[in-house]
């Protein structure tokens, strides 16, 4: 009775590590997957931003008829105003497209943690793997709220800057601001406004998120 009941006990085991090797290899694969899905919308906006300035930009040359007189001077209010209209619905859906990319980047982290603590899994049953294992056997790493130099927060820093520029261009454009003397600090003040604001976004998804995820593997010292 007692060798059958090692017997199932060492056929669970091995049931549970080859679940958690199967579930290792699932989740690293789509981390794996997301990487290229948030390369694409980034790549789909910046070119979505050429394709459409360079398309205005001929309008205007058409407009003007001249390549020296291009300016907000120089068109008239209808197209100057669909310039305006245009650009506002670039920085509307480039809003939407970083809160996609910071949404996907906050789930190629989840993955992250999870492996972790599949890695965790195998340092507890097998101890003395622990020394070899490099990356973290704790999900409270990586964090939402990345460091100021990592890769994603500059392409959010640039992702928001786009977004304010149009912003800004758009509003100007619409609502006829002039472009000269003291109006440039009105430019600078929605500038700073709409990346600010961005920014101030970013901060609270990832914070909220922090705050609603439970620590399943807290991290731990080991002795010496």
């Amino acid at each position: 009775m007692e060798k059958e009941d090692k017997m199932e006990e060492k056929q669970l085991n091995k049931d549970a590590s080859d679940f958690m090797l199967e579930e290792y290899k699932q989740i690293a694969k789509a981390l794996s997957d997301l990487y290229p899905q948030k390369s694409n919308l980034l790549k789909f906006y910046i070119t979505l931003i050429s394709i459409v300035s360079t398309a205005l930009g001929s309008l205007i040359v058409l407009k003007s008829g001249e390549l020296t007189k291009i300016g907000i001077d120089y068109i008239d209010l209808e197209l100057g105003q669909i310039i305006g209209i245009l650009f506002g619905i670039l920085a509307i859906v480039g809003g939407l497209i970083m809160c996609s990319a910071i949404g996907l980047r906050i789930e190629m982290l989840m993955y992250a943690r999870t492996i972790n603590c599949v890695r965790r899994y195998f340092a507890d049953k097998y101890p003395s793997i622990k020394k070899y294992l490099v990356l973290p056997i704790h999900d409270e790493k990586p964090p939402f709220k990345e460091k100021r130099n990592r890769p994603f927060i500059q392409e959010v820093t640039m992702l928001a800057l786009l977004n304010a520029i149009l912003l800004t261009v758009s509003l100007t454009l619409v609502f006829k601001i002039p472009t000269e003397g003291c109006y440039k600090i009105i430019y600078f003040i929605i500038l700073i406004i709409a990346f600010l604001g961005q920014w101030y976004l970013f901060c609270k998804i990832c914070k909220s998120r922090e705050s609603e995820y439970t620590t399943r593997c807290p991290n731990f010292k080991e002795e010496k």
